[in-house]
């Protein structure tokens, strides 16, 4: 007896979609969203932009009026030059295939809107990720191989990859010498051992490419040495030493001009922290640091060592929002704040105020907005390209009055 059932009735039914796709990714920037902005970065991109720190009081100060007038001399200042960083994002988009899946009828997801909102955050994420880091634009260093698989250094650094992204290696971390010729590609990224695979090739894609333990530093593709300033450059993890230019100005000369730093590597993080704030009061002198930044699992242990004495606190601007722990030290109140894109080892100490992210028009946006549009048609082909991005640096107004604390990671 003959019965109805999919196997003989298949092809009289439709395939069903779920009618939404979520989108995997880092969609907040809690440091990026923190920092003062100001969007008028205009001038020669080659001469960059001047900014003076004054780093010490006139001289002529004394108990006695001759002397202090034999010693009389005008403070000390610093002027700091930094370029305009620049990050672009390039879409190529298919006419057909925008106008195919512009209705519910065609497709379940906008894929012109899908991919260009996406390819923006991007950018975002990019920046949210530059500001704590140096201006070399490594994202992180290999430190063992097995077959085409790289175990990185530091395991936190795996927020900054990403499937087929293509990568540059060096040496170095990009403040210094060169990148060596060629890249590869990520096939996969295994992100809770902090592993990335890269494609079989990639020895003969990049000759000579060394990532066992203490291998080389990895960068994407085109970043070496064109990242922006962020707060590893302006507070590096030793003070300068003598013919220091980073910024054009040998800031040996005095440690307020690369920042405060504190070794709490050997205590729990609560009292690293407490202990470097006090630590950094007595140096900075104004007592002005507001703020710390951690990484999640640092400010998850932050929160268990303090226990029910830790204050919690919803702060953040706009539609950026993120939890603080408040806590008092050096005699001023300080909010503690988690970033995804902070290293496990270093908790930054603040002070917002001296901060700036100036850039050139908003962050991020169509670099096609001055000819009316945000697409140009492509001359090659039935398309569109978007081009998007920012282009900007960060500014350190008072390196002295903001401090790294080297952190326990376990």
């Amino acid at each position: 007896m003959g019965q109805v059932n999919f196997a003989t009735v298949d092809n009289v039914f439709k395939t069903y979609f779920f009618p939404r796709m979520e989108r995997i990714g880092y969609e907040e920037q809690p440091t990026l969203g923190m920092l003062p902005k100001d969007t008028n970065f205009y001038g020669r991109a080659t001469a960059g932009l001047q900014f003076d720190v004054a780093y010490e009081v006139p001289a002529g100060m004394s108990a006695d009026f001759n002397t202090a007038l034999m010693n009389a001399g005008n403070g000390s200042y610093a002027t700091f030059t930094i370029r305009r960083a620049r990050y672009y994002q390039i879409i190529n988009l298919d006419n057909e295939t925008m106008e195919a899946s512009a209705s519910d009828d065609g497709a379940y997801v906008d894929l012109k809107k899908e991919e260009v909102s996406t390819g923006i955050k991007a950018t975002t994420e990019k920046l949210g990720n530059g500001l704590f880091r140096n201006h070399g634009g490594s994202i992180g260093r290999a430190n063992g191989l097995s077959t085409a698989t790289v175990t990185l250094l530091n395991q936190g650094d795996i927020v900054n990859y990403r499937r087929n992204m293509k990568i540059n290696l060096a040496t170095t971390d990009g403040t210094s010498g060169s990148v060596r010729a060629g890249q590869t590609s990520v096939l996969s990224v295994d992100r809770p051992n902090g592993k990335i695979t890269l494609a079989p090739t990639f020895a003969a894609d990049i000759p000579g490419a060394s990532l066992g333990a203490g291998g080389d530093f990895i960068f994407p593709a085109g970043d070496f040495g064109l990242g922006i300033y962020g707060f590893d450059s302006y507070i590096p993890a030793a003070a300068p030493s003598p013919g220091d230019a980073v910024f054009g100005f040998d800031r040996s000369v005095d440690t307020r001009l690369s920042g405060l730093r504190y070794d709490g590597s050997l205590l729990n993080i609560s009292d690293a922290i407490i202990k470097a704030l006090a630590q950094f009061r007595v140096e900075a002198g104004s007592g002005s640091i507001d703020t710390v930044i951690t990484d999640y699992n640092r400010f998850a242990d932050f929160s268990l060592d303090l226990g029910a004495k830790a204050m919690r606190k919803e702060s953040g601007t706009g539609e950026v929002g993120y939890d603080t722990i408040k806590v008092h030290s050096g005699g001023r109140p300080v909010e503690v704040m988690a970033d995804h894109n902070c290293q496990a080892n270093i908790a930054w100490a603040l002070t917002k105020r001296t901060w700036q992210w100036k850039s050139l028009g908003k962050t991020p946006r169509f670099f096609t907005e001055a000819s009316g549009s945000n697409f140009v048609v492509d001359p090659t082909a039935d398309g569109v390209q978007i081009r998007a991005g920012w282009r900007g640096n960060l500014l350190g107004l008072a390196p002295g009055l903001n401090g790294r604390i080297t952190v326990p990671t376990v």
